[in-house]
């Protein structure tokens, strides 16, 4: 009786609310679309830097929701992204984390995934190469084929190798070269990014390694 006007203006506000929400949205698949990387799912912090700080959160969100289909952060860890990553020098590695969520950033990538389990220190382990061999706080397993013309020796399958995660040092003749390079460098050069580097495995026999 005092304000009879009130359901009428909730239903204009939810209306233009609506309205502007399908405007965000739109704005954000347009956004995307510049601002993608050069790997699937992945953000270039140049592109996305290049855009209003309000057309950043934006297209971070619509990223993170319907690219991602991660959750959502709330207002301080959306504020870390642009304050800390985004600015970040170009060798630094930041990341910013909330619950379901890591954000991290190597080179001109900007990656968002679940969080990586925690791998065990030294850990090894013998693999006769007859059985799956399931990995540490990986949600994979190991297994061996035969095959021709690549691979490892059919002698090896005997008496079998120890597995192990990379942790420096390692060295991999790649098909077609004679030689041997150091699997850091080779890394570098293939710019796969820092904390995927130490959940590489390596396959030691007679105490060399080789991956």
């Amino acid at each position: 009786q005092r304000w009879p006007m009130s359901a009428s203006t909730l239903a204009r506000a939810a209306t233009h609310q609506a309205e502007a929400a399908s405007l965000l949205n739109a704005l954000a698949t347009q956004d995307w679309q510049q601002v993608q990387g050069t790997l699937p799912q992945c953000i270039a912090v140049t592109k996305l830097q290049g855009l209003l700080p309000s057309r950043q959160r934006n297209v971070l969100r619509y990223w993170l929701k319907e690219i991602c289909r991660l959750p959502l952060p709330d207002t301080r860890h959306m504020a870390r992204i642009q304050d800390e990553v985004l600015t970040a020098k170009h060798d630094a590695n930041p990341e910013v984390c909330w619950p379901g969520v890591e954000v991290r950033r190597y080179d001109d990538q900007l990656y968002a995934m679940t969080p990586l389990t925690d791998i065990p220190e030294g850990w090894s382990s013998h693999w006769d190469l007859n059985q799956p061999l399931v990995l540490p706080g990986m949600s994979q397993a190991l297994q061996c084929r035969a095959t021709r013309g690549a691979g490892l020796r059919a002698e090896v399958v005997q008496t079998g190798v120890t597995v192990r995660f990379r942790h420096g040092g390692e060295t991999v003749q790649l098909p077609h070269r004679t030689q041997h390079h150091a699997l850091k460098k080779l890394l570098q050069e293939w710019e796969v990014p820092p904390w995927l580097r130490d959940r590489i495995l390596a396959l030691d026999r007679h105490g060399l390694a080789r991956i």
